[in-house]
């Protein structure tokens, strides 16, 4: 159903280019070390601008074809400072603890509506009623979701302005977070 991509071509990386060792510096400057520079070669993302993959001795950034070509190399490094952001500060974990604990509220909430209404979580009949009330709260929690996102998101833009020394009216760091 879906193609299986091996490594070499999802990126690939010109290791002599002022890209890749000028972004490594940023790395070390960032202090979140990094196996690598790479250019991002999966075409069917043509709207990411950069991602950070791994962890520890193995994470690479990836950075997406159409910024190399076109984005000065200053624009570059404050991209993957603020990639690099997102794994100093943790931010994937904070966003899978919030998940799961507005997952668990949800089904907490779910079984005492089914206690609510005498019914049984093992019955098929009862999985409409999950559903609804999973969905409410899940619903319901989508503003505190979404404010965890922004927040981390001009956290990172922050943490990459001050990495790099560059202002944000030099660089294309989106002034909607």
């Amino acid at each position: 159903f879906f193609k299986q991509k091996t490594a070499s071509e999802i990126y690939q990386c010109d290791w002599s280019s002022d890209v890749c060792s000028s972004d490594l510096e940023v790395a070390t400057q960032a202090g979140v070390p990094v196996a690598g520079i790479f250019e991002w070669r999966d075409h069917g993302h043509e709207a990411h601008t950069a991602s950070v993959t791994g962890f520890g001795t193995g994470r690479r950034v990836l950075i997406a074809p159409d910024v190399l070509r076109e984005w000065s190399h200053d624009e570059i490094a404050v991209v993957v400072a603020h990639e690099l952001s997102h794994h100093k500060h943790h931010d994937l974990v904070q966003a899978l603890a919030l998940d799961a604990l507005l997952l668990s509220s949800a089904l907490a909430a779910a079984d005492l509506a089914l206690v609510a209404l005498d019914a049984r979580p093992a019955d098929l009949l009862s999985l409409p009623w999950i559903s609804l009330v999973g969905g409410l709260v899940w619903m319901t929690a989508t503003p505190a979701r979404h404010a965890l996102s922004r927040w981390q998101e001009r956290r990172a833009d922050q943490f990459a302005l001050a990495v790099t020394g560059q202002d944000r009216k030099s660089t294309r760091l989106n002034s909607s977070h």
